[in-house]
């Protein structure tokens, strides 16, 4: 074997060993930065540690698809050593709804994507109630704090009906038929499967009050307010029992099995029982009353809207309604320090984390505990109804003709269905079925229920 006769001179092999030198120098520390995390951004033209993305959703067997790059595993997944940066994530699944969401990769930080649950692609079916025929006129249905029941109103030649509709037995029972041409007024309370009905009679008005599952009347009491005057509200007593407070004239009784039981005096139709020593009353003028029987005080707040009435009052903040809003009105002991007015009048306690959600027709609000409000959504089309589907911020929207969930963790709209303008609805979280009021095509209300 003979070889080509090359000679390296001096410079040449100086070169070569400069240039291996530089390769080496260069690539080992570009190899370990790489392997330790690290990658350079060519956004910022900077090198920046990677960040992480840890995953959580049901059902466990989705798809993982991060801008383009798809992961075949098994829930939950952590994607390690991501470049900083904003990526498109969605989750798939074969006969669910895919669920999408730019996010943003930080440097030596990790991304939480949890409780995500894709709803099912699915049709509502009208719900076929043992013993109804068509002549049944659904006016209205009322839902229970935790979706399970629905108070069903009905009205033939003004005989109303009301039926209590178990979900998870699917069976339907007769709680109340009245001669009224008034609608029954109904109120569940807001942790508790406890529901107040009111119906017009002679005298006025009888309070009673159901206590589920037995559909025996517990308490009731008749008063002499109309039925479309009359003002209550929920109470947690000392002993943490539910109870019912009402007016009838000028005083607040406590409905009880012995009938109603005089707790105070009051001089307005606008009124909140803080505790039964504390009672807040508004006027016509924008001026809110307490009255405190146990330290012998009375006080005057000035508000920004004269109250129509008081929603809530907690050791922070007040919830006062007005004509054409909501405000919330931050307190220190018996001093109001600040106050926001949102113009919406639609609001429902969420039990799961004692937060209000409230809506207009555009926007929802969600205010929290501490009384702090945060504008969640602004939608294009009228929001008819709303209902929280879980503790971890779901919630079933109907907006327009649509049907969507809303995750306002994540700020994330899936579309269920799109067909009717929805009136009323209600989730039942543990078999995943949305219930909901609606006009067919030939202008009959019925209820549907949607698998999700």
């Amino acid at each position: 074997m003979s070889y080509p006769d090359i000679y390296l001179t001096r410079p040449w092999r100086r070169t070569i060993m400069i240039s291996l030198g530089l390769i080496f120098f260069i690539l080992a520390p570009t190899l370990i930065l790489y392997t330790a995390g690290y990658r350079y951004n060519f956004d910022t033209l900077r090198v920046e540690q990677t960040g992480v993305i840890s995953i959580d959703a049901n059902p466990t067997d989705a798809v993982v698809t991060l801008s383009n790059t798809t992961f075949h595993k098994k829930m939950p997944i952590r994607l390690a050593n991501i470049a900083p940066g904003r990526y498109e994530l969605s989750i798939a699944k074969n006969n669910f709804h895919t669920w999408k969401k730019d996010i943003v990769v930080k440097s030596n930080q990790t991304t939480y994507i949890r409780d995500i649950t894709l709803p099912r692609i699915a049709s509502p079916e009208p719900v076929q109630f043992e013993g109804w025929g068509d002549e049944q006129n659904i006016e209205a249905f009322w839902p229970s704090f935790d979706g399970r029941y629905l108070i069903i109103a009905t009205n033939k030649q003004e005989i109303h009906e009301l039926f209590l509709f178990d979900t998870d037995r699917q069976n339907l029972t007769l709680l109340t038929r009245t001669a009224s041409k008034s609608l029954p007024i109904i109120n569940w309370a807001p942790t508790e499967t406890i529901a107040l009905i009111g119906t017009e009679t002679f005298q006025g008005t009888e309070l009673r009050l159901i206590n589920l599952p037995d559909t025996n009347i517990i308490f009731s009491a008749t008063t002499s307010v109309s039925l479309a005057s009359i003002r209550y509200q929920w109470f947690k007593s000392a002993l943490g029992r539910t109870v019912l407070l009402f007016q009838d004239e000028s005083t607040l009784y406590e409905l009880t099995e012995l009938g109603k039981k005089e707790i105070a005096k009051v001089t307005s139709t606008i009124w909140f029982v803080e505790d039964k020593k504390r009672i807040w009353t508004g006027t016509s003028e924008p001026t809110l009353f307490l009255s405190d029987d146990a330290a012998i005080l009375e006080t005057n707040f000035t508000i920004p809207e004269p109250a129509t009435r008081i929603v809530d009052i907690s050791p922070t903040h007040f919830i006062v309604q007005s004509d054409n809003s909501l405000m919330i009105l931050q307190r220190n002991n018996n001093t109001l320090t600040d106050s926001k007015i949102l113009p919406i009048n639609n609001f429902q306690l969420l039990p799961n984390s004692h937060n209000w959600i409230a809506w207009s027709e555009r926007e929802i609000w969600k205010i929290d505990n501490q009384g702090q409000s945060e504008l969640l959504n602004r939608s294009g089309e009228t929001i008819t109804s709303l209902a929280a589907i879980d503790k971890f911020g779901w919630l079933a929207v109907a907006s327009g003709q649509s049907l969507v969930v809303f995750n306002q963790n994540y700020f994330v709209f899936q579309e269920l269905w799109r067909g009717f303008i929805i009136e009323t609805l209600s989730v039942e979280p543990k078999q995943r079925r949305i219930y909901f009021l609606a006009k067919d095509e030939k202008g009959k209300k019925k209820i549907y229920s949607l698998l999700f």
